[in-house]
């Protein structure tokens, strides 16, 4: 691999590169293709319904059957551990809903409340979006959300009323937003194993000082910021790259604009203090799209879709050998032809 492919941000990542060549290896997938046009990522991407198309390289086949669809917020987790992506999202074998979960979805309901008033040019209030969060709170408490002793139910709805007061005070000031909570319906990217369907919707699009436009990603948890050198903080952005740049191609495709601005996350802590901070991520699309070097994490995983395998990476915490089939552990990979 060449220097160019080696400077991709993700690759600094070592468990992430580890886990990869995991997962290339039980596929037997060529860590270089045999030729430039056999590698190069020229997929064609498009809405489902209606979207602009980019034509594929000359001499590249490539195929229009959807083998797949990935949520948007699940890639992480195909890439942390294929197997449990597996049982979660095809088997359909999920686990309650997490308090930590529901407070995320009470968050991101009051801070859009907040901010899709600012683009309609209405008046944003924090006391509106401070009790839509907290309505939403109660809401999710109501539908059973399994909470821990390290976050109970009034912890949650006192950490979704301050946590939106503060970004509604400190952050939304500062950004320029051209879209709030930006839904995509199915972004179809064209590989040579097939089309791999994407949804999910885009936190936000931002503009930035020089007028480009990127996305902004809301997240919380009790380690979504962490301290600077200077003793300042910023947000945690470890592990976020793919799913950064998989809501850039998304952005881009619903919006019919280009982002080429760095992604944002924007970290909201569930500690008493509450801090609030931003961190920023340069080229997430390139690890997603590849490089005339190496594949793309987009054409990984659709090999794996393709070939039915969804291997264990190492170190990844995966379910008990109790959820799979036929005594299966963990350790081992599972196909779709054994269950049918």
């Amino acid at each position: 691999m060449n220097q160019q492919a080696a400077s991709i941000p993700t690759t600094r990542n070592k468990a992430l590169v580890h886990g990869l060549r995991n997962i290339m290896r039980i596929l037997r997938f060529p860590v270089r293709y045999r030729n430039r046009e056999e590698m190069r990522f020229a997929a064609h991407c498009h809405r489902h319904r209606g979207g602009t198309s980019v034509a594929p390289a000359e001499g590249t086949e490539m195929t229009t059957q959807v083998i797949g669809t990935v949520r948007a917020s699940s890639w992480p987790s195909l890439f942390d551990c294929a197997h449990r992506w597996y049982w979660q999202n095809i088997a359909g074998l999920r686990m309650p809903s997490s308090g930590a979960a529901a407070l995320g979805t009470a968050i991101h309901a009051g801070t859009a409340q907040f901010d899709g008033a600012r683009i309609a040019g209405r008046e944003a209030s924090i006391k509106a979006a401070v009790d839509s969060a907290a309505t939403v709170m109660g809401e999710e408490i109501k539908k059973g959300a399994a909470f821990e002793d390290t976050l109970t139910p009034k912890d949650a709805i006192n950490y979704a009323i301050n946590l939106t007061a503060k970004y509604c005070q400190t952050v939304a000031p500062t950004r320029q937003y051209t879209d709030v909570e930006l839904s995509c319906t199915a972004l179809d990217i064209s590989t040579e194993s097939g089309v791999v369907r994407i949804t999910g919707t885009t936190d936000r699009i931002r503009v930035d000082a020089d007028g480009r436009l990127g996305v902004s990603d809301l997240k919380s948890g009790g380690r979504a910021t962490e301290k600077t050198a200077d003793g300042g903080r910023r947000a945690v952005t470890k592990g976020h790259h793919i799913q950064l740049g998989i809501y850039t191609l998304m952005a881009e495709q619903a919006s019919g604009k280009r982002l080429d601005a760095t992604a944002e996350i924007i970290g909201l802590q569930t500690t008493k203090e509450c801090p609030v901070a931003t961190g920023e991520v340069a080229d997430v699309k390139t690890p997603l799209l590849g490089t005339d070097d190496a594949p793309g994490l987009i054409e990984i995983a659709a090999q794996m879709l393709k070939a039915g395998v969804f291997p264990r990476t190492r170190k990844a915490f995966c379910a008990a050998s109790s959820i799979a089939p036929h005594g299966r552990t963990a350790n081992a990979a599972i196909t779709i032809e054994e269950l049918q």
